[in-house]
């Protein structure tokens, strides 16, 4: 009971402080929002729904065993987040998996995909293919061997369920029902990163962590906004600086840990029986190992 009265009331600081700071400057915010639709609009939507609905499709007609991770795998390193954790919420809901798999396999199945790699980040944002292949190979082996690293040493007997029939309207109302929730975070981690900037509180982050690690002001700025939105924080590590390798290197860490964005998009999809503390500590082994393969192989074309 103590716990839940702790989170309600971090809760209810964290709405009044976000309404405070709104009100002080809600032109801005304001401005903030529509930055964040118009990403989520002209960005997200072309590229995720059509993944979105053709990988619901796609599980339904599957046999659904099980030993599903490396199909779900597959479909979300070419679909991108939060395709995969979606994937598992669904089956963890429908019984063919149990929470501590789903809570393993989202340490394999929790990625970013090709589009937003190669598009977004390697030719928008660096404007280099290049850059853009050597993230993508560094994020699927990094994600690979965090799945590696936290795979079920034993199994289960868990009895596949017979066939689900295919329903088209369903499937497109949770494909729609899904892409709103993706937008409404993506939104909101925009207004939440451009007011922790103008209050103050990333700058003042940026300069402990420079002062302790002596580390380059605007790089740490930019990890300290991508670990809220990993496009902006992708965008700011570009413009720090720092040498190709190591912007490189900084943006792969950023993608696989993929922020707070993409994880309140994960959490909304879980079932509560999902640690959330387990999620986290996966998504910094995944940005660790991501970051460590992308050196070595900067090491080697750069």
């Amino acid at each position: 009971m103590t716990t839940k009265i702790k989170s309600n009331t971090l809760v209810l600081v964290f709405c009044l402080a976000f309404i405070a700071v709104f009100v002080t400057n809600p032109s801005v915010y304001m401005q903030s929002t529509l930055k964040g639709l118009n990403v989520w609009l002209n960005a997200i939507v072309p590229s995720l729904f059509p993944f979105f609905f053709a990988s619901k499709l796609l599980t339904n007609a599957l046999p659904p065993f099980r030993s599903a991770s490396t199909n779900i795998f597959l479909i979300s390193i070419v679909s991108g987040y939060p395709v995969g954790a979606k994937l598992l919420a669904d089956k963890c809901k429908n019984g063919e998996i149990d929470a501590d798999y789903c809570t393993r396999a989202l340490a394999l199945c929790s990625t970013s995909g090709p589009l937003f790699l190669l598009g977004s980040v390697g030719i928008g944002i660096f404007h280099s293919y290049k850059a853009g292949i050597i993230l993508l190979v560094s994020h699927i082996l990094g994600s690979i061997l965090n799945g590696l690293i936290y795979r079920r040493k034993t199994t289960t007997n868990l009895a596949p369920l017979p066939p689900r029939s295919l329903n088209l309207g369903d499937t497109m109302y949770d494909s729609i029902v899904s892409l709103l929730l993706v937008g409404g975070f993506i939104t909101l981690s925009f207004v939440m990163v451009d007011m922790l900037v103008n209050i103050g509180l990333i700058d003042l982050l940026t300069r402990l962590l420079t002062s302790i690690f002596h580390t380059n002001f605007d790089s740490t700025k930019a990890v300290l906004c991508g670990l809220i939105e990993m496009t902006r924080g992708c965008i700011e590590v570009q413009g720090a600086g720092t040498n190709i390798s190591t912007s490189l290197i900084l943006c792969s860490g950023l993608v696989g840990f993929a922020g707070v964005s993409v994880f309140l998009q994960t959490v909304c999809f879980l079932p509560p029986s999902i640690k959330r503390k387990r999620i986290i500590l996966q998504k910094i082994t995944q940005a660790i190992l991501c970051m460590l393969v992308c050196a070595l192989i900067c090491m080697i074309f750069y």
